[in-house]
């Protein structure tokens, strides 16, 4: 998989070589506005205010720009970051952080700024790509789309079942609260519903 600002993401998806461009993704779903993507800057552009932009989502006073935590915004702010981290700049792990971006994403939203969501979802699928635990491109809800549009034969595809060979292991059966006894791993969940010994597909194969 290869990335280039201008030729988009290049990949080979079910021996069709496909490009995924800023140009494709705004001419299907027709999107439009500024171009603007950062994940550690302050955002520059001629009608934003950083240090306003903090005290219209927080409704505190602010001397200079800063990043937030979401029990600082108000409560339609706390929404709106939530959709943010979930479908425009999608990301992993706790979302307790407003960086400045957000802040930025969250002051557009509210002052009716234009974004361009192509843009931005080139660049980000970039910045998760340049990752070192990078395993899959965001947006899958849209990129079906795209793939549609280009005629990648996607429904074709096989769904991997797991099969009773496959392994789990010790440590994360540990996680899941499984508890081991002579017989295997069990769930304490179904040992407290019954002192039956467990039927074979309750059991989980013990990890060698």
């Amino acid at each position: 998989m290869n990335f280039s600002p201008r030729t988009g993401i290049a990949c080979l998806l079910r021996n069709k070589r496909i490009k995924i461009t800023q140009e494709l993704i705004r001419s299907i779903l027709h999107l439009e506005g500024i171009h603007l993507y950062t994940t550690k800057t302050i955002p520059h552009i001629e009608e934003y205010n950083p240090v306003e932009a903090c005290c219209r989502v927080t409704r505190k006073h602010f001397e200079v720009a800063v990043c937030l935590s979401t029990n600082q915004l108000i409560l339609p702010c706390r929404v709106l970051h939530n959709i943010i981290a979930h479908i425009i700049v999608l990301r992993k792990g706790h979302l307790d952080e407003v960086n400045h971006y957000d802040i930025f994403l969250l002051d557009s939203i509210i002052r009716g700024r234009k974004l361009d969501f192509s843009y931005i979802m080139i660049l980000h699928m970039n910045c998760v790509l340049s990752g070192t635990r990078a395993k899959a491109l965001p947006y899958g809800m849209i990129l079906t789309k795209n793939f549609q549009h280009i005629e990648v034969p996607i429904r074709d595809s096989v769904a991997l079942l797991p099969k009773a060979t496959d392994t789990i292991k010790t440590i994360t059966l540990k996680r899941k609260i499984f508890k081991e006894d002579g017989n295997g791993w069990q769930s304490p969940r179904i040992l407290m519903m019954s002192r039956d010994p467990l039927p074979y597909h309750s059991r989980v194969k013990k990890w060698m």
